[in-house]
Order: C-alpha cells, then sequence, then structure tokens
C-alpha cells in the first residue's frame, strides 16, 4: 500500500526534478514542431506551380485530440486560409501534405466514386 502524503508534505526530490523538465521538454516540442511545419512552408511556396492542394495528416493514437482527429484527412486548396495553422495546439503532431497537380485528376475522381456511392446507397 502507497503511503499517502500529508497536507503541506513537500513532493520528493524526484518528482520535482521531473516537473521541472517535462515544461522545457514541452516548450522544445511545440518550438520544433514549428520550425518543421515552417521549413515544409517553405518548400510549398517554393512549389507551388506543381501543388494542387494539401492535405492534413494527423497521427492517429491514443495520444491524439478529438480536433485532430477531425482534421486528419481534410483537403483544402493551397491558399486556404486555414493551412496557416501549421499546428493547432501543444504536442501538435500533424503536418500539411502537398498534393501535386500530377494526383489531381486521381483525386477528383477517388471523390466522385465516393460521391456516387453514397448517392446510390442514399437513393436504393
Amino acid at each position: 500500500m502507497a503511503k499517502k502524503r500529508k497536507l503541506g508534505a513537500k513532493k520528493p526530490a524526484a518528482s520535482q526534478l521531473e516537473e521541472q523538465l517535462e515544461s522545457p521538454k514541452r516548450e522544445a516540442s511545440i518550438l520544433m514542431s514549428g520550425y518543421i511545419n515552417h521549413g515544409r512552408n517553405v518548400v510549398f511556396d517554393k512549389n507551388s506551380p506543381d501543388i494542387y492542394a494539401l492535405q492534413r495528416s494527423e497521427i492517429l493514437d491514443s495520444h491524439t485530440c478529438n480536433y485532430c482527429v477531425s482534421v486528419d484527412g481534410r483537403v483544402v486548396e493551397k491558399t486556404d486560409p486555414f493551412v496557416q495553422n501549421t499546428i493547432f495546439h501543444s504536442n501538435c503532431r500533424g503536418i500539411w501534405v502537398a498534393i501535386l497537380t500530377t494526383n489531381k485528376a486521381r483525386l477528383t475522381s477517388a471523390a466522385s466514386r465516393r460521391h456516387s456511392a453514397k448517392f446510390r446507397r442514399c437513393g436504393e
């Protein structure tokens, strides 16, 4: 059985150290995500003529928040202001992925097939 600490009792030194180290780790993670996405934006700008749209890609696991789950897979125009959101919160692990103009036909035909399949199901 674990011992209970009395009110006002100090935390063990190891716990205090872990808490002190956690904040800089979190800040470094936020900065790193921002820098990675900034670098991706520079590449997107340089290759803008070859990019048709952008798609959000999130790591989907038990640590993913509901908002990130909801934006995963979203496709937007490359000029959409939503793209300026490189990260949505601290510890955000999502990125924007470029959809090249060479993939435009594949993307639109896949969307068309999904739309017709939904229409057939609703109309039956």
